[in-house]
């Protein structure tokens, strides 16, 4: 297992960018920190890429990681799903806390946040027994995506297209009891979306897979049952959508303007990650 100590030595930190950290792998030695001159980059035969980890700077000063575990855990399978040596879990995580605070007084305050980029580059000529590169990049993002409603795209099963994968939730009944309703997923914002969901319980709101297709949708949003839709990223975890467009055409929701649930869900958020909501799912890796 790779530790903070020996990821923090000055022999390792010394060649590296201030915003990066790269973590060497070998047959016989595992996952080890970069040597200090590493030897020219040979060109990869397959490149795994994971965004969408970021660190927070709370009101108490400290810095909070969202839910590194699991885009450790998500890293990882796409890692062995692509052939490639898989970044164990601690070592992940572990890496991203150095990094975070190395960085964490360059931080500014939200809606500022340090977006974290982890890739695995394996070379073209080595084969399963040779080397690979592990890369952790950060740099400052401004979430400025507010509750500003915006217009999404979506295919034939209504799942998002586009930049960023866009990820939909429906949502049904009055606010009091509203129901969020959100179609399957194979890949896109995995971790965004289950953290909607799961944040959604916690706010004392129903919520549910429902595999429809977008015209099934459509007709739900012209009746007047689907009520308000949001769409989560890996860059923010709730936009509210004013319309869709579709395979049909475009479609309205709701009366055009945020909704009860989508402004619950990111005011929790926020309060969440400052450190003014209890972290009950354990979620925060906080840097103190």
């Amino acid at each position: 297992m790779t530790s903070t100590l020996v990821l923090e030595q000055p022999s390792v930190r010394a060649p590296m960018a201030p915003n990066s950290l790269c973590l060497q792998w070998s047959w016989a030695g595992g996952w080890h920190p970069a040597p200090p001159h590493p030897p020219p980059a040979r060109p990869a035969a397959v490149s795994v890429e994971a965004r969408g980890l970021r660190g927070h700077r709370r009101s108490d000063d400290t810095i909070a990681l969202m839910r590194a575990r699991a885009h450790a855990g998500h890293f990882a399978a796409l890692c062995v799903r692509a052939g490639v040596p898989p970044v164990p879990m601690d070592v992940f995580v572990d890496s991203a806390r150095v990094l975070a605070g190395r960085l964490r007084r360059g931080l500014p305050d939200p809606p500022h946040s340090l977006h974290l980029v982890a890739r695995v580059d394996a070379a073209a000529d080595e084969g399963p027994r040779g080397d690979a590169r592990f890369t952790l990049t950060a740099s400052v993002e401004a979430n400025r995506a507010g509750l500003t409603p915006v217009q999404a795209s979506v295919d034939a099963r209504c799942t998002g297209t586009g930049p960023g994968r866009p990820h939909p939730f429906f949502v049904t009944g009055p606010a009091a009891r509203a129901c969020l309703l959100t179609p399957a997923i194979d890949d896109g914002p995995v971790i965004a979306r289950d953290t909607v969901l799961r944040l959604a319980r916690v706010l004392g709101f129903e919520s549910r897979e429902e595999t429809r297709d977008a015209r099934e949708w459509r007709e739900d949003a012209l009746s007047g049952r689907v009520t308000e839709a949001f769409i989560c990223t890996d860059a923010a975890l709730v936009i509210p959508v004013y319309a869709l467009r579709g395979p049909q055409g475009t479609w309205q929701i709701g009366d055009g303007q945020p909704g009860a649930a989508a402004i619950a869900l990111r005011r929790a958020m926020i309060r969440l990650v400052s450190g003014a909501m209890r972290d009950d799912e354990h979620w925060l890796d906080v840097l103190r």
